[in-house]
C-alpha cells in the first residue's frame, strides 16, 4: 500500500498556488521575458523542473478528500470540455487565413489537449515575438518530444515531416477564465506576427 502523502503534498500544493499567483500577477510579464533569451529560458526551465519534480505525487496514494475532489471534477467533465471547446472556436474566428490549426475531416466531435497551431514560422523566433506583445506560447518540448531525436538521430532528415512539426508548432493559451476579448487578443497578436 501506499503512503499517505505528507510534506510531499504540501510542497505541491503551495507550488501550484504560487505558480498561480506569479500568473495573475504584474510578476508573470518579467518572468515570461526569461524565456525571450536562449540561455535564461533554459536556465529557468531546469530550475522550474528541478522543484516540480522533486515531488512526484505518483508514489503515494490519494488521500480521501483527494478522492472525493476529483470524482466531484469528473462529474463536470463533459460540461467544462463544452466550455473549453467553445472557446477554442471563438478564438480560431478571428485568425488570419496564415493560421493552421488541426481540423476533423470526418464530422466526429473534435478533442484536443493543447491549442495547437500550425505556422510557417520558426517557433523559437515566433515565441520571441508573441512574448513582446505579451502572449507567452509553448513550443518545442513543452508541446511534443522530437521523436527522431530520441530513438534514430543520424536519421533524422528521412523524417521532415516530423522536424518540421517540431519546429513550426506553437501551443496558444487557453483556459476556462479567458473571456472573449482574451481570445481575440492572442488571435490578433498571433496574425500581426505572422503577417
Amino acid at each position: 500500500e501506499y503512503p499517505q502523502p505528507k510534506k510531499e503534498l504540501f510542497v505541491k500544493i503551495s507550488t501550484s498556488i504560487m505558480e498561480d499567483l506569479v500568473v495573475h500577477s504584474f510578476l508573470f510579464f518579467v518572468l515570461a521575458y526569461l524565456f525571450y533569451f536562449r540561455w535564461t529560458k533554459i536556465l529557468t526551465t531546469r530550475l522550474y523542473l528541478f522543484f516540480s519534480r522533486k515531488v512526484n505525487i505518483k508514489d503515494f496514494a490519494y488521500t480521501n478528500l483527494q478522492a472525493y475532489l476529483g470524482l466531484m471534477q469528473l462529474k463536470d467533465l463533459d460540461i467544462r470540455n463544452k466550455i473549453l471547446m467553445n472557446k477554442l472556436f471563438k478564438m480560431r474566428q478571428y485568425f488570419s487565413g496564415e493560421v493552421k490549426y488541426q481540423q476533423n475531416p470526418f464530422g466526429a466531435q473534435e478533442a484536443f489537449y493543447y491549442n495547437i497551431v500550425l505556422t510557417d514560422k520558426n517557433c523559437d523566433e515566433l515565441r520571441k515575438r508573441l512574448l513582446y506583445r505579451n502572449v507567452d506560447v509553448g513550443v518545442k518540448d513543452e508541446i511534443t518530444d522530437n521523436c527522431i531525436m530520441c530513438f534514430e538521430p543520424d536519421k533524422i532528415s528521412l523524417y521532415p515531416a516530423i522536424e518540421k512539426c517540431y519546429t513550426k508548432l506553437i501551443q496558444l493559451p487557453l483556459s476556462y477564465n479567458m473571456d472573449e476579448s482574451a481570445l481575440k487578443k492572442v488571435a490578433l497578436r498571433l496574425n500581426k506576427c505572422l503577417s
